[in-house]
């Protein structure tokens, strides 16, 4: 339908738009079936329900996040404290720490299979005997790790 049509039929009100809906819908052989058969469809139906559910669930918060303002507005002054710049650069301090320690336990666990899988003694084992192997060597790292810790 040329722009032209579309502001005329805008021009004269709803019912000039309706008119032009309905000359667009028959250029375009759809008639209401279609339309009915089409909103019946399972992808239809699973979104509208989808928009249901998210307008429910935005209504339900929104008395919940009027209760909690005075929460909010608490939260949101102690973010400009000191005190919290302090709390975010010990919890940045302490997951560096804990990337550091993964990486760690991650080489080490790596070196030591390697030593486990290379060692001689290991490769001539039945398959219980290399799981009782590898767990007594567990046992024996875990022991040191403890006595160090101790010191």
């Amino acid at each position: 339908m040329p722009r032209s049509d579309i502001k005329k039929f805008a021009k004269s009100g709803i019912d000039g738009i309706i008119k032009g809906m309905n000359e667009l819908l028959d250029k375009q052989n759809i008639d209401a079936k279609l339309l009915s058969d089409v909103d019946t469809t399972g992808l239809v139906m699973y979104e509208q329900l989808v928009e249901k559910l998210q307008l429910t669930w935005t209504k339900m918060g929104v008395e919940a996040l009027d209760a909690l303002k005075p929460t909010l507005k608490e939260i949101d002054n102690l973010t400009k404290t000191e005190a919290f710049q302090d709390l975010a650069k010990l919890g940045s301090d302490a997951f560096a720490e804990m990337g550091r320690t993964v990486t760690k336990s991650v080489q080490f666990a790596s070196n030591k299979l390697q030593t486990i899988f290379n060692n001689p003694e290991y490769k001539k084992l039945d398959v219980w005997g290399k799981i009782e192997f590898i767990v007594a060597d567990a046992y024996e790292t875990f022991n040191k790790v403890v006595e160090l810790r101790r010191e």
